[in-house]
């Protein structure tokens, strides 16, 4: 590689890093309600701690772009509209399109944008916001003295009165309001939670709050709030509970700026005089190990049941039966790790929408989404898998690694053997999406519902059903890479088939019923204790139908129970308060189905239950 190919390279890499640091900082996502309404730079809506992280994240993903095409060579320069590109020139020239100093296609604008937009997810933006406030709106508050002293003292004691009200009445949020107002424009006595300097970005939204703020108090004070006549309260409550959605997105942002990590911003939150409830980890270890161990030792010994499979194993080399034992292993750990991919991120994937709210039972937009992912990460493993173990795909790797790049190098016929070879068997690998989607979809779908389900008749019906499912899949799999290289093998269908049927019917039989018995009991103590008091909490309030309204899905929950909803921070701040909305109807001659939505009846005079007064 000549001295001027390599100064080119270079300066198309500064270039690129030029460009990264103003473009990362572009919001990859619409404005709302949640945000500032100037979203540039996006570095304050980061943890301070992450956004380098992030940044870096960013820049090197977009290197790697950079280098693929730099590695395919002009010959690719037709797909941006040049139709001659001297090879020498072609880095700096790759590194000005994708910056856009050069009109580029659109294609390579979307893969930038998509790349944005995923490490921004990634870090939580906005997520992590959204979050915050969502928190915010079901904790309960209780406000230090600091911070009451900030209120007038002619207000002081109503203020507190109206806290003790339950959180979803309009005096509740009203007062919660005034005195988050107070503490933020600095009238209280103690020193400031959240530093100037993490606010100052966004002090024009500050500046729209407090004058909605006076607006709203011009109504909201002089107002008899229980002699009000249902519509124009309902109308208030939800103007209160709007201006409380902003202040609470303003808070968020700052919180968020001054923090390192999410445990600072709990921290300060508390301070505050938010209640967060502690929420330990799910042991995704202990549910995933024993499926996995299993997993290997059905692969291993349904291959090893079979005479051969040509189509995958090199039996010249084979000499020994410890030979033979040692190759159906390695399958075996192939298999383990590609189930044991899928199970973790439907695990972790439904986990996460719950949290960001955005999960619904059997929603194709979810399932989806967790599908891909586990496909993704089961064809990976497959490609990885052919990488390490095939001799000839090791070797064409190695040979694209050392090849220099040369002003020579032509993409056909650089594509016509190692790069070509190698695309050729991550394209056979293709088929082993499905039982990836396959075992994800399952899970994700097979997890909700009433978790009390774990009894041996629920779990055989888990396996049978997921066995049936994965053994197809397996098959069919199978069936399509042996397409792709030729000739699709009979006994390497079988292996796969029974294989398949009987990792299913074991993943089906432990991992759902695992996570049924893990909510019911859970194994961290806190959240043993907090389920504990809940169900006496339910117990005192729903009497019989306690257990039925702790275990059953619930709809403002997201589709999940209550006694799951505590293993979520995002809403377990809302479960106490779900069940006393719910008692409340049922004490006023409401009506409730079991998943908790509550049909309200008609009460003389047309006024709501639950309305306190003053």
């Amino acid at each position: 590689m000549g001295d001027i190919n390599y100064l080119y390279l270079a300066i198309g890499l500064i270039v690129l890093m030029v460009f990264s640091f103003k473009r990362f900082n572009k919001p990859s996502f619409p404005n709302r309600e949640t945000l500032p309404s100037d979203l540039e730079p996006l570095r304050y809506l980061f943890l301070r701690g992450a956004y380098n992280r992030a940044l870096f994240t960013y820049i090197a993903g977009f290197s790697v772009v950079y280098f693929l095409l730099v590695l395919i060579g002009p010959k690719v320069a037709g797909l941006f509209g040049i139709e001659s590109v001297p090879a020498e020139s072609w880095p700096l020239l790759t590194a000005l399109l994708l910056v856009g100093v050069i009109p580029n296609a659109k294609w390579l604008e979307e893969i930038e944008e998509w790349l944005r937009r995923q490490v921004h997810e990634w870090f939580l933006v906005p997520g992590g916001a959204e979050r915050t406030i969502n928190l915010l709106e079901d904790a309960k508050y209780d406000p230090p003295l600091a911070q009451l002293e900030a209120v007038k003292e002619n207000k002081r004691q109503k203020i507190r009165e109206h806290l003790r009200l339950p959180p979803t009445s309009p005096l509740h949020q009203w007062a919660r309001a005034v005195v988050l107002m107070a503490s933020l424009e600095g009238k209280g006595t103690g020193p400031a939670i959240i530093k100037a300097e993490a606010l100052q970005p966004f002090s024009k939204d500050f500046d729209l709050i407090v004058e909605r703020f006076k607006f709203l108090r011009q109504e909201v004070e002089p107002a008899e709030i229980h002699t009000l006549d249902e519509e124009a309260e309902d109308n208030l409550n939800r103007r209160i509970k709007g201006f409380l959605k902003r202040l609470y997105a303003y808070i968020s942002w700052g919180v968020r700026n001054q923090a390192d990590t999410e445990e600072e911003v709990k921290k300060t939150l508390e301070e505050l005089g938010f209640r967060i409830p502690e929420v330990g980890e799910r042991r995704v270890f202990d549910l995933v190990v024993p499926a996995v161990f299993t997993v290997f030792c059905i692969s291993t010994v349904c291959l090893a049941a079979v005479d051969t499979i040509p189509s995958q194993l090199d039996w010249r080399i084979i000499n020994t039966m410890g030979d033979a034992l040692v190759e159906n292993m390695k399958f075996g750990v192939t298999a383990a790790i590609m189930y044991g991919a899928a199970i973790i991120i439907a695990l972790k994937a439904r986990s996460s929408m719950i949290e960001r709210r955005l999960w619904k039972p059997r929603a194709p937009r979810c399932l989806v989404r967790i599908a891909l992912w586990s496909g993704l990460a089961t064809w990976l493993v497959i490609v990885l898998n052919t990488a390490v173990l095939h001799p000839g795909t090791n070797e064409a790797i190695r040979r694209i690694i050392a090849v220099p790049f040369s002003s020579d190098m032509v993409l056909g016929s650089f594509l016509n053997s190692d790069l070509g070879y190698v695309l050729a068997k991550m394209r056979t690998a293709l088929p082993w999406l499905i039982p990836g989607c396959v075992v994800s979809l399952v899970l994700a779908a097979r997890l909700g519902g009433d978790v009390r389900r774990a009894r041996w008749k629920d779990r055989s019906l888990d396996g049978i059903y997921l066995g049936i499912l994965l053994g197809v899949a397996t098959t069919l799999a199978t069936f399509l890479q042996g397409s792709l290289e030729g000739e699709p093998s009979v006994k390497s269908m079988l292996a796969s088939g029974l294989s398949g049927i009987a990792c299913g019917a074991v993943i089906g039989l432990l991992v759902p019923g695992a996570f049924r018995v893990d909510v019911i009991r859970p194994f961290d103590d806190e959240q043993i204790k907090r389920l504990r008091d809940l169900k006496n909490e339910a117990t005192s309030k729903l009497g019989p139908r306690a257990d039925d309204w702790l275990y059953t899905p619930h709809d403002a929950l997201r589709g999940i129970t209550p006694a799951e909803a505590l293993q979520h921070q995002n809403l377990a701040t809302g479960v106490s308060r779900l069940l006393n909305e719910l008692h409340s109807s049922l004490a006023d001659g409401g009506q409730s189905d079991i998943s908790g939505r509550i049909m309200p009846t008609i009460i003389e005079g047309g006024r709501r239950a639950g309305v306190v007064g003053p």
